[in-house]
């Protein structure tokens, strides 16, 4: 907005889609398995409305400054991301479009490590595992009846 203010780019840079992988190197990727277009429905949208209480969750953890939230099929170019080795890569959209299936990624911005003496900085781990659980639990407590741990995956993936 203040770069339209300013002059130095246009109100169409505004709707331009948001690539998440341009800010976060760390990522959260959730995929419903549903078994048909109702339970998608059903099920996409119970997660919708609580992906904000993951996020909230995860950045209650010392280490995460910050959690934004994107379908994946809101990624420009890009309608499905799959976890390949632990990196971000993009599969055709035939792939996609097989199965009733939904994903989001959950960008976060992981606080840097202390340097070491040599000046480079370790990799810091985060165990996001409790508040994945807290999660789960809210979903189960939303609807009793469906079993999340088989129908939501959940991977850590890095670009």
């Amino acid at each position: 907005m203040k770069k339209i203010v300013e002059g130095s780019a246009t109100w169409e840079d505004l709707f331009e889609p948001y690539d998440i992988r341009q800010d976060y190197r760390h990522f959260l990727k959730l995929v419903l398995l549903a078994d048909n277009f109702q339970e998608l429905g059903r099920l996409g949208g119970l997660i919708d409305s609580r992906l904000r209480d993951l996020a909230g969750f995860l950045e209650e953890h010392q280490y995460i400054e910050s959690v934004r939230i994107t379908k994946a099929s809101d990624l420009p170019k890009s309608p499905c991301f799959e976890s390949v080795s632990g990196e971000l890569s993009s599969s055709s959209e035939s792939d996609c479009e097989k199965g009733f299936k939904r994903a989001w990624l959950l960008g976060m911005k992981i606080l840097k490590a202390a340097p070491l003496p040599d000046g480079t900085y370790p990799e810091r781990k985060v165990d996001v595992t409790q508040y994945l659980l807290r999660f789960y639990g809210t979903l189960q407590e939303r609807d009793p009846n469906t079993n999340f741990l088989n129908k939501l995956i959940t991977a850590y993936v890095t670009r």
